[in-house]
């Protein structure tokens, strides 16, 4: 696509899109930690390239510190929002608004955040209300919280006895989304060893609950990994792609919402040859009529190509 004028290559930055559809790549690690924002603006046709422009040089005095492997998530206005991460000065926990309107961030005066973490996952309500999970600070980390947008505080979730009986295990490098009924499902991640377990969390009970047990879903379980990306379609089945299990992965699966089960695409040979190359950690947002666009990131090197899947 767009041959110039493109981000560097980076590892562990986060992603988001506007409503008119556009792709925002903020911040990671490659030429040591940034925290530049640049947007991608798609050609509605796609049959020419999109472009880029580097953002928010107005603004510099308001931009985040350099940071990698923070987290970030949109609210219902379209403004993201920016949590975490990791710096040379060691694990963050500020937040951080991007207004989309001004080109403007501002930090938020969040009440009782979260401990300071890096790659935790994260999904939203209908109501615009954050959760993450997750993440590591030194430690694998498998707390719940949430941030609500109108009181602009966060708060600890699952810690009853009887929910945290239902915690997954701890764990950082997840993937996450959500189904069409507000519920959170997450997918492997490491706590230590690569995981691929599956699970889902109820908007409406408060508990989680272990997914694809039985011996037949096991068995179409995607290997272990970490550092994936996953998305969802318009009947909500999600996606998932790439990580590393030890070696780079460039492959594509689907969970079926309706079944639960998983299966493998694009598995024909003439579909292999269009993959993406290997590459974990890589960038992935949706545009208005749901196009599928995948950015960098590490495979041998800090890569900085995008695609359409």
């Amino acid at each position: 696509m767009c041959s110039s004028c493109l981000p560097f290559g980076r590892n562990d930055a986060v992603a988001w899109s506007d409503p008119d559809g556009n792709g925002y790549v903020f911040s990671g690690s490659g030429f040591g930690y940034l925290n530049d924002l640049w947007k991608y603006s798609p050609e509605v046709s796609l049959q020419s390239s999109g472009t880029w422009h580097q953002l928010c040089n107005p603004c510099s005095n308001s931009l985040p510190s350099i940071r990698s492997g923070g987290v970030s998530w949109t609210d219902n206005n379209g403004n993201s929002y920016l949590f975490g991460g990791l710096a040379s000065s060691g694990y963050l926990n500020d937040l951080l608004q991007y207004n989309i309107s001004s080109n403007k961030w501002i930090e938020l005066c969040s009440l009782c955040a979260p401990v300071a973490r890096q790659l935790s996952v994260s999904w939203t309500d209908n109501s615009g209300n954050a959760y993450i999970f997750g993440g590591n600070n030194g430690v694998n980390l498998n707390d719940l919280w949430r941030y609500n947008i109108a009181k602009g505080a966060w708060s600890q979730l699952c810690t009853s006895s009887s929910c945290i009986a239902t915690l997954p295990t701890a764990r950082s490098g997840s993937v996450s989304w959500t189904d069409n009924s507000g519920n959170a499902y997450i997918f492997g991640g490491n706590n230590g060893v690569n995981l691929n377990d599956l699970w889902r969390y109820n908007i409406a009970t408060g508990l989680w609950s272990q997914l694809c047990t039985s011996s037949l879903c096991i068995s179409t379980l995607p290997i272990a990994r970490s550092g994936s990306v996953a998305w969802t379609d318009g009947n909500g089945n999600a996606y998932i792609f790439g990580g590393n299990n030890g070696v780079n992965l460039n492959d594509l699966w689907r969970y079926n919402i309706a079944t639960g089960l998983w299966s493998q695409l694009c598995t024909s040979s003439s579909c292999i040859a269009t993959l993406p190359t290997v590459r974990s950690n890589p960038l992935v947002w949706k545009d208005q009529i749901g196009n599928v666009y995948l950015f960098g990131v590490r495979s041998t090197q800090d890569l900085n190509g995008l695609w359409i899947i």
